[in-house]
């Protein structure tokens, strides 16, 4: 077991070295991004698949073993990846197309609901182990040797899309990517992300954007979905703040009304 710790400023090193001595514990002195990071792992990995997992997913108990033998039933599975279950025990959508200006117009505008198409798959039935473009890369096992050829992660994409881009990649090669239902796993969401939400707001919308210059460098549509992120980043920041500020008066309100106790 590997652990990239990328500069917490809590006890987890300190846990981990006393209650956990077996783990190959490496320290970044700052946040280096996930894609860093895992990159960082799988340089002293040692064995035939990866298994990605961020801090704030729980793995049930027989999950691994069911991801193991699932990748051992066929040489052209590359990735698995888990059915999540949210802390109240409900399934979340966790597999998606890949973003493209198409799906990606139809999820915004709506019109998934009319038209199959839509980036996160909403018609997508989590009751059975089926072949998909992506999955959520919070618990995603990896064919090591699959995941070396294509060059591993995506430093461009340091936390969002390096999943998706990962994904990608291993599709074009003619490699497998599949949804495992018998594999489950409880996801505590945004745990490792929610204390930096307003960066996390500005570095998703410049990783979408990275993504689809990457991938779609000629398309006409680029600069108008750039301006597009631009703008819909700025209102989420802007609400995301005043979001913040209005609990931060709503509490401090209640605190003054409470009666001091001598």
């Amino acid at each position: 077991m590997i652990v990239v710790d990328n500069g917490s400023q809590d006890e987890t090193v300190k846990i981990i070295k006393k209650e956990f001595p077996y783990v190959k514990l490496y320290c970044n002195s700052t946040n280096c991004g996930l894609s860093f990071a895992i990159n960082q792992a799988n340089k002293v990995a040692k064995g035939e698949y990866l298994l990605l997992l961020n801090p704030d997913v729980v793995l049930m108990e027989d999950t691994l073993l069911q991801l193991y033998n699932f990748m051992n039933t066929s040489s052209k599975i590359a990735i698995c990846g888990v059915r999540f279950f949210n802390v109240k025990g409900k399934v979340e959508l966790s597999c998606r197309r890949f973003p493209t200006f198409m799906s990606l117009f139809l999820e915004f505008s709506g019109l998934w609901r009319m038209f199959k198409g839509g980036w996160k798959m909403r018609e997508f039935k989590y009751n059975r182990t089926e072949k998909i473009p992506q999955p959520m890369g919070s618990c995603l096992m990896v064919n090591r040797g699959v995941f070396n050829k294509v060059g591993g992660m995506d430093e461009e994409l340091p936390i969002f899309l390096n999943d998706v881009d990962l994904c990608y990649r291993v599709t074009k090669l003619g490699y497998e990517i599949w949804f495992l239902v018998q594999a489950n796993v409880v996801h505590y969401v945004g745990g490792s992300t929610r204390k930096v939400k307003l960066k996390m707001i500005v570095e998703e919308h410049r990783s979408m954007y990275r993504y689809l210059k990457k991938h779609y460098p000629s398309s006409f549509f680029l600069p108008f979905y750039g301006c597009l992120l631009v703008i819909g980043g700025i209102f989420r920041v802007y609400f995301y703040g005043m979001k913040e500020v209005g609990l931060r008066f709503l509490f401090k309100k209640k605190e003054k009304q409470i009666p001091l106790l001598t």
